[in-house]
């Protein structure tokens, strides 16, 4: 009984892995199809000198894109890079959220529209436990890792559509 919740468990694991690699790729993309709006985005946080805009629009690109395919190809640094990348935003939508300012877009799905406060700093803070969930798992079987993450990035994608839907509807009503 404990080999099949181990097994369970893993594929559980390799779900949230892959539904967190869409964010952090689909992110990554989004940002970097349009990086005057990325270097606004980051500038709105007020958070770094002006001058420093572009510079850090490039650098979360590159680490939202290398979070992605670590987390991907299963490796821990991923999860590190991940965890650590997702506080770091928490943390910089907190003091904006604490400043009032939360007039400004997440910036974590390309094409949503949510706004700062404390819903979008709690998702955020999920999505941490979503990221660290492979840390807990023992070896798993390579079909496991890529049904797992093929199942994360289908259930990824089904939020971005539900959330889009979600949005047209309150937009006609």
């Amino acid at each position: 009984m404990e080999f099949h919740a181990s097994l369970a468990s893993a594929l559980l694991a390799h779900i949230g892995s892959g539904m967190t690699a869409a964010v952090f790729l689909s992110s990554a993309i989004g940002k970097a199809q349009n990086i005057d709006d990325t270097a606004s985005l980051v500038a709105s946080y007020r958070l770094l000198p002006l001058s420093w805009s572009f510079t850090a629009a490039y650098a979360v690109i590159a680490a939202n894109f290398m979070a992605g395919i670590a987390l991907l190809a299963g490796f821990k640094i991923g999860v590190g890079l991940a965890v650590a990348l997702l506080l770091l935003y928490a943390i910089a939508m907190g003091i904006n959220v604490a400043k009032g300012r939360t007039n400004i877009t997440c910036g974590c799905i390309p094409g949503s529209t949510t706004f700062l406060g404390l819903g979008s700093i709690m998702r955020t803070l999920s999505w941490v436990i979503l990221a660290s969930a492979p840390l807990n798992c023992p070896h798993s079987p390579a079909l496991f890792a890529v049904s797992g993450n093929l199942l994360g990035i289908a259930a990824f994608i089904l939020f971005v559509t539900t959330d889009t839907l979600l949005e047209i509807r309150a937009v006609r009503a």
